[in-house]
């Protein structure tokens, strides 16, 4: 039995038209960039900035001035630490005297509604990590991936459990677009 082969200049040929008859439904593209770093289309591209990150550490910040807030915090801080750990991404304690050497930091931040004592407030959920600038070279810290979702709280007895509920929606989606590109 005789084997044919194709010309290897053929087989770009091939694949591409593989591609157009099956069409685009469940084919992910991938961009090669300079430095062999691969860029994801759409969702994933910010989620591209996250990959290889071995670890995070944790802090949770707000805008408000109320006397539960710091409780509340201690609250989302441990939420966070809980998810992270049941999504099987480690992390590890940010010590208050090194905060910039530390890195990347996975952050949440609540920002009140101006004016209100107990309104809407907006999440915010972000990674600081250090970048270089490439015209001088020097090491910054930067924020790569931000997500942004509000808070409708219906009332002053429920606003606790309307932020953390807020706050697992925001981290399971952190969580799942985390596992997509590591």
């Amino acid at each position: 039995m005789k084997k044919t082969t194709l010309p290897l200049l053929l087989l770009p040929v091939l694949g591409a038209s593989a591609f157009l008859a099956f069409g685009p439904s469940g084919v992910r593209a991938q961009v090669v960039e300079p430095g062999g770093l691969i860029a994801l289309p759409s969702q994933d591209a910010n989620y591209s900035r996250l990959r290889s990150a071995p670890y995070f550490f944790l802090e949770v910040t707000s805008s408000g001035m109320a006397a539960d807030e710091a409780e509340l915090r201690s609250e989302l801080r441990d939420l966070m630490e809980l998810d992270l750990r049941r999504n099987n991404i480690a992390v590890r304690v940010l010590s208050p005297t090194a905060t910039e050497t530390e890195t990347p930091v996975l952050r949440v931040n609540l920002k009140w509604a101006r004016g209100s004592r107990r309104g809407d407030c907006l999440l915010e959920l972000s990674v600081l990590d250090k970048v270089q600038i490439v015209r001088n070279r020097e090491q910054i810290n930067a924020t790569i991936f931000e997500m942004r979702r509000p808070v409708n709280i219906l009332t002053d007895q429920t606003a606790v459990r309307d932020i953390k509920g807020r706050t697992r929606d925001l981290l399971k989606e952190f969580c799942n677009g985390f596992r997509r590109v590591n």
